[in-house]
């Protein structure tokens, strides 16, 4: 019998073969998942920016103090509107002139927000790219309408916003009343 005190080459070999395998499926698994984060990472972007836009607009509409204006407008059969409010803005303490219209540049529709502030200066910027709709309706008289203009807040302004994420329409609509000057 001989003594054996090492491994032989075809052991080393095939040990060595079976390393190469397992990292083999961990590098690519690792790879494969970073990529997949990535891509959710950008696209779960796009939604978070709509639900916050909607999130900011629906505290300005509750807190609307005067002269507000609905628009009804149509870009490339798409359903728009525009619409302007004076609003109380509480981290600062002031009524500014507020107002959501829609841009459209090379067949692409953007949401675009303006505030004009007591003094002149005016902040405006694209919330959203690449919407397909964005509609806004005030309750008055009993009824929902498209257009409408009032130095009193309507009853209830119900804001709508359609866009494509990752292939599929998407909508979110919210329902605000507005709470200044309203029994609690």
């Amino acid at each position: 019998m001989k003594n054996r005190n090492g491994f032989t080459l075809l052991e080393i070999l095939l040990a060595t073969l079976l390393t190469a395998i397992v990292l083999g499926a961990v590098y690519s698994s690792y790879f494969l998942m970073e990529k997949a984060r990535e891509g959710a990472g950008g696209s779960l972007r796009r939604l978070y920016e709509a639900e916050k836009t909607m999130d900011m607009m629906d505290s300005e509409l509750a807190a609307i103090v005067n002269s507000v204006t609905v628009t009804d407008r149509e870009y490339y059969g798409k359903e728009t509107s525009g619409l302007s409010f004076g609003g109380f803005s509480p981290k600062r303490g002031i009524i500014s002139a507020v107002s959501y219209s829609v841009l459209e540049e090379k067949g692409r529709l953007s949401l675009q927000k303006e505030i004009a502030w007591p003094g002149g200066r005016v902040s405006k910027g694209v919330l959203l790219d690449d919407i397909d709709e964005f509609m806004v309706e005030a309750y008055s008289g009993g009824k929902w309408v498209k257009t409408f203009q009032s130095n009193s807040a309507p009853d209830a302004v119900r804001v709508t916003l359609k866009f494509t994420f990752k292939g599929r329409p998407v909508t979110l609509s919210d329902t605000v009343v507005p709470r200044i000057g309203k029994s609690l």
